[in-house]
């Protein structure tokens, strides 16, 4: 049975948001995951390290819209909107995620901000 990409992508969004300021967001990354923001880091530790320095700022997500979604084989290219929150501060900003089935569970391989 083929799972509709747009139901996959949302569910993973609400998966992100719950995650979020949290270690277990780490979970919704593959070990070899790579993260493009100010830097890039690649794998678990450095994405851990990355997102925990955001966090510290305490950045807050609000809302998260996907834009853009398509299934390609075993992967799901998903791009989406995205406010954040930080002392009276907002930033809205868009990231593109490379989404792959992992041993059943839905991961990032690949995540980009802009």
């Amino acid at each position: 049975m083929s799972e509709d990409s747009l139901s996959v992508v949302e569910a993973f969004n609400q998966r992100y948001r719950s995650a979020w300021g949290s270690d277990e967001i780490l979970d919704l990354y593959c070990d070899d995951g790579v993260m493009v923001a100010e830097v890039t880091a690649i794998g678990k530790p450095a994405i851990g390290d990355l997102l925990k320095a955001i966090f510290s700022q305490g950045w807050t997500l609000q809302e998260v819209r996907t834009v853009y979604q398509k299934k390609q084989g075993d992967m799901i290219l998903t791009t989406v909107e995205y406010t954040a929150e930080s002392d009276g501060q907002t930033s809205k900003a868009t990231a593109t995620q490379v989404l792959v089935n992992d041993g059943g569970t839905w991961k990032t391989a690949m995540h980009t901000n802009a």
